[in-house]
C-alpha cells in the first residue's frame, strides 16, 4: 500500500511542544509497523534545501564544508544520497540508534556545528529525518520526483502596509500526484523594503513597490510577484495629453498601471519627442531645419507616424542599427580579423537596410551552408574556438539565456542542467576554420565532466538529441529549430534588447537572463509584441515602429526617477545618456567642426566605424562598448574621468574655440547665433529665462565675441539636457 506521509501538515497548527513530541513518537512507531519510510528525493531533500544545507555558503559549496559535500541546491540527488549514506563508510548515519546519527546531532547542534542549528530537536523536520534513518535511510522510488511548483495566489498584492498574506505552495510529482508543500519550502524576498517573507511563506508588506518572492522546494525553484500598490494621491494626477488611441501594448500597460495604482506621465514636449526619435532611430540630432519643421506637426498622430517612417527609411537608420547589432553580437576584429569583421558588418548593414527578417538573418548566421563559398555570415561562428564558449555565446546573444553556470553544476536559478549545457555545446564541436573557411570535421566529443561520457548533440531546451542524419549538419539543425520550436525564445530575446535600447530598461533585466525566476516587469508584454512581430515578418523596422508608436514611448521623462519607485513600470521615460559615438557625431554636427576626433573616427559619421578596437583615449573615457558582454549599457573608466574630459579636455576645447571663432564671423548679432546653437543642440528655442542669463553674461563679459560664443557652446554641450536622451 502506497501512503502519503502526513508530515506536511504538522506545522500548519501551533502545536504545543509536548504534544508535538508525543505525536512524532507515535508517528515513528506507526511507520515502523507499516514500513512506510519518507521518500528521499521528495521529502528528505526538501528539508535539506529549506535548512540551507545545500546552499553555496554551506555544504553546497564547490568543496563542501567540514568534509561533507552536497550538490548545489540538490542538483544531483544520487550523489547527495551517496554522500549522506555511503561516504566515509556511512559515518553520518546510525541505523541502530538514529538519535546518535552525526547528521542529526550536527544539524540540531547537539554537537558543535559551524552552520548553527538547522534542525531543532523538537521540529517536525527533525522527526522526518529521524524516521527516514529509522527505516534504514532508503532511496525510495528513483523515478518519483517533483516536476513543478505553483502558488496560491499566483501573484500577491498587498492591501496596506503591515498586511500579511500567506502563500500556499503546491508541488506536482512525476506520478501525477500533487500536494501542498509550503512548510518544506525555502522563501526569500528580493526586496525586503517592499515585502519580506517568513519561513512559513507569509508575505508581509512594508513600502509601496513590487518585488519577487523566490521559493525553493528540493531542486525546484519558482519566482512570483508580490507588491503593495502605490498611493494615487502621491502621483502627479496630470492627465495624459497624447491624442493617439491606445494599441495592444498601451492597453496592457494601462491595466498594469491601474493594478498598481500608478499614473502615466503626460506626453513629452514636442521638441523632446523630435530629438528622442532622431537619437533613438538614427543616432543623430535633428538639424535646425528638421526641428523647426516638425515642431508644430508632431503633436498630430499622423505626422508623428510620418516622422517615424521617414527616419526608419533613411540610410542613417541602417548605419546606426547595424552598429548596434555589431555591439550586441560582440563583433571583434581581434577574434575574427579586420577584413572579416568589415565583411560581416557590411552584411549586417545590408540586411538592415533591405528590411529583411531578423529571424532569417540569425538563421543564416547560425547555418553555415554557404560558408564554404566565403559567405560573410559565417564569421558569426568564429566567435570562439571552444564549443563550450560558443554555446554560451549563442545562448546569450540569440536566446537570452545565461547558461554558463551549468558548465560546472546545474543552474541554481534556471532549468538548465549540466547535461543540457554539454549536449548543447556538442552542436559546435564539429566546426573548424582552415585557410579562412569554415569546414566540418570530427574534432572529438564534448565530454560530460562528471561521467566522462560523450555528450549527445542536442538543442538547448529540446528533450531528445539530434537524429543521426541531423548530426551531419548540427548547426543546420539548430537553425531549423530557431525557425520552429525556438522562434518564441528568439523573439522575446531580440525584442527585449530593443525595448531596453529605447526605454532604458529591459522588460526582463538583465536582457541575457530570460528565465522563469527572473520575472518581467510587465507580464505578457513580450508575448504580445512577439505575436504582433511574427505577423510582420520579423523586420527590425516593424519592431522599432511598434515600440515608438506607443503612448508609453511618447511619455515625458522624470529627472528624479528611481528604479523601484512608481516610475519603474514604464509609466515614465527614463533619461538615458547618449552613447559615445553618437556624442561624437553630435559635437561635430552642433559645432560644424568635422575633424573632431577624426584621428580615430572617420570624417562624416562616427557610427560608421564598426571596429570597437580603434585606439582612442576619448572613447575609453567616454565609455565605449567593449563587446565583452551585450553592450546594453556603456561602461566608462569612471564618472570623474568622464566629467573631467567634458570639462577641460584640450581637444574638445580646441573644437569649441574653433566653432566659437567661426560663429563670430557670421553676420548678425550674438543672439541670433546663440539661437541657432540651441536649435542644433537642443531642438528648441532659447527660453526667456535663458535669454536673461545670456544677456547679463554678455554685458559683464570683457572678452571678445568669439570667446563668449565658445564659452556658451561649452556650457550648452556640457548640460544634462544635451548629453542625455530625455
Amino acid at each position: 500500500m502506497k501512503l502519503t506521509p502526513p508530515f506536511f501538515a504538522l506545522s500548519c497548527v501551533p502545536w504545543p511542544k509536548a504534544l508535538l513530541l508525543s505525536f512524532a513518537s507515535s508517528l515513528l512507531t506507526m511507520l515502523q509497523v507499516l514500513g512506510a519510510a519518507p521518500h528521499f528525493e521528495t521529502e528528505i531533500v526538501p528539508i535539506l534545501t529549506q535548512a540551507g544545507c545545500n546552499a553555496a555558503a554551506c555544504h553546497g559549496a564547490a568543496t563542501g564544508k567540514g568534509g561533507f559535500k552536497l550538490s548545489l541546491f540538490a542538483e544531483d540527488i544520487l550523489s547527495d544520497y551517496h554522500a549522506m549514506t555511503r561516504d566515509r563508510a556511512g559515518r553520518r548515519l546510525d541505523l541502530i540508534k538514529p538519535e546518535q546519527s552525526l547528521l542529526l546531532r550536527k544539524a540540531s547542534r547537539r554537537l558543535d556545528h559551524e552552520g548553527g542549528r538547522r534542525l531543532p530537536h523538537q521540529s517536525t523536520a527533525y522527526a522526518v529525518v529521524r524516521a527516514w534513518i529509522t527505516q534504514g535511510a532508503p532511496l525510495g522510488d528513483a523515478s518519483l520526483h517533483c516536476v513543478g511548483l505553483k502558488t496560491v495566489p499566483a501573484e500577491v498584492i498587498g492591501a496596506k502596509s503591515g498586511a500579511a498574506t500567506p502563500l500556499e505552495v503546491i508541488a506536482t510529482f512525476s506520478d501525477g500526484s500533487s500536494r501542498e508543500v509550503s512548510q518544506w519550502c525555502r522563501f526569500e524576498s528580493l526586496d525586503e523594503q517592499v515585502a519580506s517573507v517568513s519561513t512559513n511563506g507569509e508575505v508581509i508588506f512594508h513600502d509601496p513597490g513590487i518585488t519577487t518572492i523566490m521559493l525553493r522546494f528540493g531542486d525546484q525553484s519558482l519566482g512570483i510577484r508580490a507588491g503593495l500598490p502605490f498611493s494615487i494621491a502621491s502621483i502627479d494626477p496630470a492627465p495624459n495629453t497624447m491624442d493617439s488611441l491606445p494599441g495592444p501594448l498601451d492597453s496592457l500597460l494601462d491595466r498594469e498601471w491601474a493594478k498598481w495604482q500608478v499614473k502615466a506621465e503626460p506626453a513629452a514636449p514636442p521638441h523632446l519627442l523630435i530629438r528622442r526619435l532622431h537619437l533613438d532611430l538614427v543616432g543623430r540630432l535633428p538639424t535646425e531645419q528638421e526641428a523647426r519643421k516638425w515642431l508644430d506637426l508632431i503633436s498630430q498622430p499622423s505626422q508623428y507616424e510620418l516622422l517615424v517612417d521617414e527616419l526608419i527609411a533613411s540610410d542613417r537608420f541602417a548605419e546606426y542599427w547595424s552598429l548596434k547589432q555589431a555591439d550586441w553580437l560582440r563583433l571583434d576584429s581581434r577574434k575574427i580579423g579586420q577584413d572579416q569583421g568589415a565583411e560581416f558588418h557590411a552584411w549586417l548593414r545590408e540586411k538592415v537596410a533591405q528590411g529583411e527578417s531578423m529571424l532569417e538573418m540569425v538563421q543564416e548566421m547560425v547555418r553555415p551552408a554557404q560558408a564554404l563559398e566565403g559567405h560573410p555570415a559565417v564569421h558569426f561562428n568564429r566567435y570562439a574556438r571552444d564549443p563550450r564558449d560558443m554555446a554560451e555565446y549563442v545562448g546569450e546573444v540569440l536566446l537570452g539565456s545565461s547558461i554558463g553556470c551549468a558548465r560546472c553544476h546545474n543552474h541554481p536559478a534556471d532549468r538548465w542542467t549540466m547535461k543540457d549545457y554539454h549536449d548543447f555545446a556538442a552542436l559546435f564541436a564539429r566546426t573548424s576554420y582552415q585557410a579562412g573557411r569554415l569546414v566540418f570535421q570530427d574534432l572529438g566529443d564534448v565530454p560530460h565532466p562528471r561521467t566522462g561520457e560523450a555528450s549527445q548533440p542536442r538543442v538547448l531546451g529540446m528533450r531528445d538529441p539530434l537524429l543521426p542524419i541531423q548530426r551531419e549538419d548540427p548547426l543546420g539543425a539548430l537553425a531549423n529549430w530557431l525557425g520552429r520550436e525556438g522562434v518564441d525564445r528568439f523573439e522575446k530575446a531580440f525584442l527585449n534588447r530593443l525595448w531596453k535600447a529605447l526605454f532604458g530598461r529591459g522588460i526582463v533585466d538583465p536582457v541575457e537572463d530570460l528565465r522563469e525566476t527572473n520575472l518581467p516587469l510587465i507580464p505578457g508584454l513580450l508575448e504580445t509584441m512577439a505575436s504582433a512581430w511574427r505577423g510582420q515578418d520579423h523586420r527590425l523596422q516593424s519592431a522599432l515602429k511598434m515600440m515608438v508608436m506607443t503612448r508609453a514611448y511618447q511619455q515625458g521623462s522624470v529627472p528624479s526617477i528611481a528604479e523601484g519607485g512608481s516610475q519603474s513600470l514604464f509609466n515614465a521615460m527614463v533619461s538615458r545618456p547618449i552613447t559615445e559615438r553618437v556624442w561624437v557625431d553630435a559635437i561635430r554636427q552642433v559645432t560644424g567642426v568635422s575633424d573632431f576626433l577624426s584621428e580615430t573616427l572617420p570624417d562624416g559619421s562616427a557610427i560608421a566605424a564598426w571596429d570597437h578596437r580603434i585606439e582612442s583615449f576619448a572613447l575609453d573615457v567616454l565609455g565605449r562598448c567593449r563587446r565583452e558582454a551585450s553592450c546594453q549599457a556603456s561602461s566608462a573608466i569612471g564618472g570623474l574621468a568622464r566629467s573631467l574630459y567634458w570639462f577641460n579636455d584640450s581637444g574638445f576645447q580646441r573644437t569649441l574655440d574653433q566653432a566659437g571663432f567661426q560663429l563670430s564671423l557670421e553676420s548678425g548679432d550674438c543672439d541670433k547665433r546663440l539661437q541657432a546653437v540651441y536649435w542644433k543642440a537642443l531642438s528648441r528655442p532659447v527660453t526667456q529665462q535663458e535669454w536673461a542669463y545670456w544677456s547679463a553674461l554678455q554685458s559683464e563679459n570683457n572678452e571678445g565675441r568669439s570667446d563668449f560664443l565658445s564659452d556658451a557652446l561649452w556650457a550648452i554641450l556640457n548640460s544634462q539636457e544635451f548629453r542625455w536622451i530625455h
